[in-house]
């Protein structure tokens, strides 16, 4: 009389250990904190891209910057993971974009201005005298401060039409993370 046995107690463990999440998505600079269920083992956590996203030892997760991470917890001799999305946090601002005006215009400077947008920090204003697909023939100024409403189009061209648009930034922590959409396009006319 042969008897055989076959093992069924890891494979009974393996199938109770497991995450809460098996895949989540974070914005940028959030944090969520995962847990194993089915051990009362120590678990060890651990990132395969830990400038994406970071795990500490109780397994409180925190997004870094934009891209797929994997995080894994480790329980003796089984692994189970969870797949971080990270993504820049979306702008939500009251109005769709901020709207361009054209002020006092010379042969070579033009001044714009426009009002100041709910929860922007910064705007970008683009001028060109082609279309604004045209790269090498548009212009960016950058503005940093959200209680500017102003800016000066230097160094333009006499007797000359330029387009011009603007958007509001919003900005979290020195890193752009969001833009409104682009303004209707208003025209300048330098003088001769």
């Amino acid at each position: 009389l042969i008897l055989t046995f076959t093992p069924t107690m890891n494979t009974q463990a393996k199938a109770k250990i497991k995450l809460n999440k098996t895949k989540i998505s974070l914005q940028r600079g959030k944090t969520y904190t995962l847990k194993v269920k089915g051990t009362k083992k120590k678990v060890k956590w651990s990132s395969n891209k830990k400038t994406i996203a970071t795990v500490t030892r109780k397994g409180k997760v925190t997004a870094q910057k934009p891209g797929t991470a994997v995080i894994t917890a480790s329980c003796g001799e089984y692994k189970v993971t969870c797949k971080i999305t990270v993504k820049n946090p979306s702008l939500k601002l009251t109005k769709s974009s901020a709207t361009v005006k054209v002020g006092k215009t010379t042969k070579n400077k033009a001044k714009v201005t426009w009002k100041k947008v709910k929860k922007a920090t910064g705007y970008e204003i683009q001028y060109t005298t082609k279309g604004f697909g045209n790269k090498k023939a548009t212009k960016t100024i950058k503005v940093s401060k959200a209680k500017i409403t102003s800016a000066q189009l230097k160094k333009l061209k006499k007797k000359t039409i330029y387009k011009v648009r603007i958007r509001a930034v919003y900005t979290k922590a020195g890193y752009q993370t969001a833009t409104s959409k682009w303004s209707a396009t208003k025209t300048v006319k330098t003088k001769y």
